[in-house]
């Protein structure tokens, strides 16, 4: 039987949603930060919050959006 999201208790989706954030902070720091990836990157600030964040905060919070429905 498998497990539908919106079931499940708010604190759990609450911690999907900021673990998936987490990773992506993972991502640009281990990554794009230490390889040098930022200069490919338009709107990219290093070490600050940037449009990509937001970009990635807003797929996010759609995706979690729309598991509810």
């Amino acid at each position: 039987m498998p497990i539908i999201f919106k079931t499940l208790p708010l604190i759990v989706r609450i911690a999907t949603l900021a673990t998936f954030f987490n990773s992506w902070v993972l991502i640009e720091e281990l990554i794009i930060d230490r390889q040098g990836l930022d200069r490919f990157l338009p709107f990219y600030r290093y070490g600050a919050l940037c449009l990509w964040d937001l970009a990635v905060a807003v797929l996010l919070v759609l995706a979690w959006w729309r598991l509810h429905k």
